[in-house]
């Protein structure tokens, strides 16, 4: 048994010593940590025990602190100086540091911040300011109707005067009397290829050439206004070709007669014929003879001008568009024509009351008539009158009723169509207040413009830089808060007369900031015209801003005198 006992022991002893074994071959093959000795830590605890030493009390360690450091009043002194000096550094550091970080926040401010404009060169154009209205056309006008039926022949043309009791027109409505006419046309013919031969030799040579630059004239009229193909236009120039033929044809019936030929006879007896196979219209009345008739001439006389309603305004001007007159055949009843046997004649509008507000009774004015030729006629406002939430204005002329015969509605336009001058945007416009002051107190000095101002006992120079000058007065930009400036209840002195007078006057005018050079500089303007947009200044020789100046279209952010580097300018 005790063999046994020695035996396991000895293999117990052996395992251990091969694992150990083991153990360190693995741990050098994997490159590991050294192996861990269990004793090593009381090995290291002993060693140290060896070299401690026992410390020395707090009361001595202090006392043995003291006399290590212990130094001399000046040393003392000196290292307060040290620390003095050091904070001093740091302060100052921390200072300039915070002032170069404020400084540079303010300056990227400014330079992400600077107002961004633009600005426009003025140039030389154009506003038009007139005011469209409506209107109608009133005349004291009669209107004749016919008393048979037939063709209808005119004698006076469209426009012409006629006498009282005048021939007008005449109706052909009768078999024989067209074969009559027939007849006439062929004589015609004749008399005409007579005449021709005789063209070197007539009489009547200076009136004929007149009566054919007359109907060279008519044709080329109507060729150069074809686009007013209405029937009053075709009408009015059939007319006035009718009339110069006829004319023409007197003249060769006079000469034929003359010369005894039988073609001017026959064309006489041909006309006593027809007129006796014909209706001849006569007028009551002298006046102009208009074969426009719209229905409404009785309706529109002057005398009913005070009594319209804007109602009957309204209709007339939705229903009077038919020209009952111009027919061709004319059957029993139908209007022939119309006279008009006054030279003034009326336009008759409505606006709103706050439009009317501007025109006054018994003022010219200039309508403008577009579709009429362009044409501009002078008007007189005779009177205006308010109705319900409108104004009626009725304007009076007796200037070229001729052009308006046929036409009953009519528009037009008060105002300058085209008025030229130097042309701004509204946006440009800024206003500032301006000091006003005689001229008389204004004094050159050394080549710079100034007055003398007086404060108690001292009199100093104040120059000043005027901005324009109007009625013996002197306008120049207040400046607040500068002191070397002129403000309101300042005294100034004239060394000349030795008066003085209290600065009391200011207004506020209109201008634009003007950048040819460095600088904002504020110019005034006086703008006499403008609309939704632009305003228009005169060419006068005293405007401040001239054509070619460079004006900040959107100064709403800038000052005046303001540096252009200070600005973000978008269109450079």
């Amino acid at each position: 048994m005790i063999g046994s006992e020695k035996v396991n022991n000895n293999l117990k002893q052996n395992k251990t010593i091969d694992l150990n074994a083991t153990k360190r071959q693995r741990s050098s093959n994997n490159n590991q940590l050294p192996y861990f000795n269990p004793y090593a830590r009381e090995t290291e605890y002993h060693t140290r025990q060896e070299v401690y030493k026992p410390m020395a009390s707090p009361e001595i360690r202090k006392k043995q602190l003291k006399e290590n450091n212990k130094i001399s009043k000046q040393e003392l002194r000196k290292n307060k100086r040290k620390r003095k000096i050091r904070f001093i550094v740091k302060l100052t550091f921390i200072m300039v540091f915070t002032v170069a970080i404020i400084w540079g926040s303010i300056s990227i401010k400014d330079l992400l911040t600077y107002p961004r404009v633009s600005y426009q060169i003025v140039q030389a154009g154009s506003i038009d300011h007139s005011k469209a209205f409506e209107g109608i056309i009133i005349r004291d006008e009669k209107v004749y109707y016919s008393q048979g039926e037939g063709m209808l022949h005119t004698i006076i043309a469209q426009g012409e005067k006629v006498k009282k009791n005048g021939e007008v027109c005449f109706l052909i409505n009768n078999a024989s009397l067209e074969q009559t006419l027939e007849e006439k046309n062929k004589i015609s013919t004749e008399l005409y290829k007579a005449a021709d031969n005789r063209e070197k030799f007539s009489y009547y040579q200076d009136d004929i050439y007149q009566i054919d630059t007359s109907i060279k004239n008519t044709i080329n009229t109507f060729y150069g206004e074809r686009s007013k193909n209405t029937t009053e236009y075709i009408y009015a120039i059939r007319n006035e070709l009718e009339n110069s033929v006829a004319k023409r044809t007197k003249l060769y019936v006079n000469e034929q007669n003359y010369m005894g030929e039988p073609v001017g006879h026959k064309l006489t007896a041909l006309d006593v014929k027809m007129n006796q196979l014909q209706y001849i219209n006569k007028t009551e009345q002298s006046g102009i003879v208009s074969y426009g008739v719209d229905g409404v001439e009785e309706q529109l006389t002057p005398q009913v001008i005070d009594t319209m309603s804007y109602s009957t305004f309204k209709d007339i001007r939705q229903n009077a568009h038919q020209n009952l007159g111009n027919n061709t055949h004319v059957t029993k009843g139908l209007p022939l024509y119309k006279v008009i046997s006054d030279d003034r004649w009326y336009i008759t509008t409505y606006i709103d009351i706050k439009e009317a507000e501007e025109y006054k009774e018994g003022q010219n004015y200039t309508l403008n008539f577009e579709t009429v030729e362009r044409l501009k006629v002078n008007f007189k406002l005779k009177t205006k009158k308010i109705e319900e939430n409108k104004v009626r204005l009725v304007f009076e002329t007796n200037e070229q009723m001729d052009r308006f015969l046929n036409l009953r509605v009519i528009d037009f336009s008060i105002g300058n169509k085209n008025e030229e001058g130097l042309k701004i945007p509204l946006q440009a416009i800024v206003e500032q207040n301006m000091i006003k002051i005689p001229s008389t107190y204004k004094i050159e000095k050394d080549g710079q413009a100034g007055v003398y101002r007086k404060n108690n006992e001292i009199t100093e120079f104040i120059k000043i830089s005027p901005q324009y000058e109007k009625d013996d007065e002197i306008y120049i930009l207040q400046e607040i808060g500068t002191r070397d400036a002129i403000h309101i209840d300042d005294i100034l002195h004239n060394p000349t007369t030795q008066e003085t007078i209290k600065v009391s006057q200011m207004q506020t005018t209109e201008g634009v900031y003007v950048i040819n050079g460095k600088l904002a500089q504020f110019k005034a303007i006086n703008v006499y015209l403008k609309n939704n947009a632009y305003a228009l200044i005169k060419y006068t020789a005293n405007n401040e801003l001239k054509e070619l100046d460079k004006i900040i279209s959107n100064p709403k952010s800038i000052k005046r005198d303001q540096l252009l580097q200070h600005m973000s300018i978008q269109n450079e």
